[in-house]
């Protein structure tokens, strides 16, 4: 009896250590098994993953990797799902969106953009923003307006935008832009180093309520209340 018990306990211990051990699996894009820079990943509404890579645009529909646009490799720089069209920056900044397995021209009324699109961001259903070096680039109903320093942004390049119901939060090379529709996208408050911001270089950000999580290049992450217009004192996460 003892022994089964024994030989039971060893069969449990070892189910739960292999239980433990997460499982990793390794996806290649080319039958080299050379590494490619994804620059940006998103979901349609039918579950497909959609990355935007230095070599191109694939998609991955949980077996198989497909490229598409034939073989031609021109960079990916940015992707987005919004309004029933998956849309893709390419290097230079033309847009195309996806037609089967092709890459048609995406040319909104107004865009003339000719730096890559560093991200894009969803605004609402139909609505989403492009964020570059040369500014910031509001889409909706295939209709483009430009937002720059002449709109109040502190600075022209880039990186990330989040919103709330009545504003938009713009990261750059130079803090916060904070952007209230309601005045035609001007920028009504800049958050800056001399405001309480660690880092004027904001690389990433996240609206949570009134709360935005905010992402610096060497000042690690801190968190700003926009009801009360204050940065949390004890919200500097530095590694």
């Amino acid at each position: 009896m003892k022994q089964i018990l024994i030989a039971a306990l060893l069969m449990i211990t070892a189910f739960c250590s292999r239980a433990q051990t997460p499982m990793i699996k390794h996806y290649w894009l080319n039958e080299r098994k050379l590494p490619v820079k994804i620059n940006d990943v998103a979901q349609d509404s039918l579950g497909y993953l959609w990355l935007a890579t230095n070599e191109g645009l694939y998609r991955y529909n949980g077996l198989d990797f497909v490229k598409i646009g034939g073989d031609k490799k021109q960079k990916a720089t940015a992707v987005i799902y919004v309004g029933g069209k998956l849309v893709v920056g390419l290097e230079g900044g033309a847009l195309v969106y996806v037609s089967g397995l092709k890459l048609l021209p995406y040319k909104p009324s107004g865009y003339n953009g000719t730096y890559d699109v560093i991200n894009f961001n969803k605004k609402n259903k139909e609505e989403f923003w492009a964020c570059t070096e040369a500014g910031v680039w509001a889409i909706t109903n295939d209709k483009a307006k430009h937002l720059s320093t002449s709109s109040g942004l502190s600075d022209p390049y880039c990186y990330d935008a989040d919103f709330t119901k009545d504003k938009a939060i713009i990261a750059s090379d130079k803090g916060l832009s904070i952007l209230s529709p309601q005045v035609s996208n001007a920028a009504t408050q800049n958050v800056i180093v001399t405001d309480g911001l660690s880092d004027n270089i904001v690389r990433a950000i996240s609206i949570n309520g009134n709360k935005i999580f905010i992402g610096t290049q060497t000042g690690g992450i801190q968190l700003y209340d926009l009801a009360k217009k204050q940065f949390n004192k004890h919200s500097n996460l530095v590694t």
